[in-house]
């Protein structure tokens, strides 16, 4: 990781529901758990791993273009390594004051700038489903 990473002014962590088989009820969705940067896949058992990003409002431009896929979003999360999110992913943000906000990944992480940023498309979360 490159220098980036310290002009961010937030801490990031991925979480990603696991899925299940159960006799009864077919196919059951468990909790979030946190996703391993390194391997991509949940750390089921491990602790979780932040990763510096910056959170920013998406642009119009962008927005109106997704609107015409029929996709939404309002926020744009930019890492500086990736991230390795997946759609329906959720990303618990903690800024420098300690506030917290819960996003919803709607598009794959995608690099930027020669591989040197991520950028994640992404929609606020009012409630989310995990602690």
């Amino acid at each position: 990781m490159s220098y980036i990473g310290s002009m961010m002014e937030c801490s990031a962590v991925v979480y990603r529901p696991t899925i299940g088989h159960d006799g009864r009820r077919g196919v059951t969705q468990d909790p979030f758990v946190p996703v391993d940067p390194d391997s991509g896949e949940p750390a089921v058992g491990r602790l979780e791993t932040e990763l510096p990003c910056s959170v920013n409002q998406a642009s119009p431009r962008d927005v109106i273009l997704y609107g015409q896929r029929n996709s939404e979003f309002s926020t744009v999360l930019v890492f500086a390594q990736d991230p390795k999110c997946q759609i329906n992913d959720q990303v618990r943000v903690r800024d420098y004051t300690g506030n917290t906000t819960y996003y919803q990944v709607v598009g794959a992480a995608v690099p930027v700038g020669r591989g040197q940023q991520w950028v994640v498309t992404a929609s606020y979360v009012q409630q989310p489903l995990y602690p």
